[in-house]
């Protein structure tokens, strides 16, 4: 357990440092790239351009590049990623589901946590791999690895739950089955914040 919590850490600070170390080069090379972006078919591009409308849901709404809305929304990010992260293990725990899926959940720590050191500078994100029209950097790559992987995890904790769960209501009322799940859902909620050595306690003596 503790080999692989380590190896979590490993990768969001592996990722920090890929995030840094490229956009330190795209910094150097910015007008050489501005001018010249390396081209590689009709759709791909290496060419750095500085994000001024602080996110996708910002530019969409209007809100523009305001500092410090955009470092509570990360702080906030954080603190729900935190919980995301002891929600899906404990809830892993209880139905089987692979532990690597939180590996797609450290590239978005890793995302926000980056994203947020970039709002404290008060610079712009520099976005330099364009995709048709699109235009991404490391982290955003992060972060849509996080969104797949998110969506991994919940196909995975499906195929575990509803066969369990028909199994456990089997033979129940429908008030019954109402109450039984809305127990469960109760617990499953406020088991993230117990140490780990409670879960069985918790989880899985009272209701497998």
């Amino acid at each position: 357990m503790e080999k692989r919590r380590n190896t979590y850490w490993f990768l969001i600070l592996g990722l920090l440092l890929l995030s840094g170390a490229m956009e330190a080069v795209m910094t150097c090379c910015y007008e050489s790239l501005t001018r010249q972006p390396l081209a590689f078919g009709s759709l791909f591009q290496i060419r750095p351009v500085y994000n001024e409308s602080g996110s996708w849901i910002h530019a969409r709404s209007g809100l523009g590049y305001r500092n410090g809305v955009l470092l509570a929304e990360h702080t906030v990010t954080l603190i729900v990623a935190a919980y995301l992260y002891r929600a899906l293990e404990a809830w892993g725990y209880l139905f089987r589901v692979s532990r690597r899926w939180l590996y797609a959940l450290d590239c978005g720590v890793a995302a926000t946590l980056y994203r947020g050191i970039t709002r404290f500078r008060g610079t712009f994100p520099l976005d330099y791999v364009k995709v048709g029209r699109f235009i991404y950097d490391i982290p955003d790559l992060c972060i849509g690895i996080c969104i797949v992987g998110m969506i991994g995890w919940f196909i995975s904790y499906t195929i575990h739950y509803y066969p369990y769960k028909k199994r456990k209501e089997k033979g129940m009322k429908w008030k019954e089955r109402f109450l039984w799940e809305l127990r469960l859902n109760k617990q499953m909620a406020v088991v993230p914040f117990y140490p780990r050595d409670r879960w069985q306690e918790l989880l899985l003596d009272p209701f497998l």
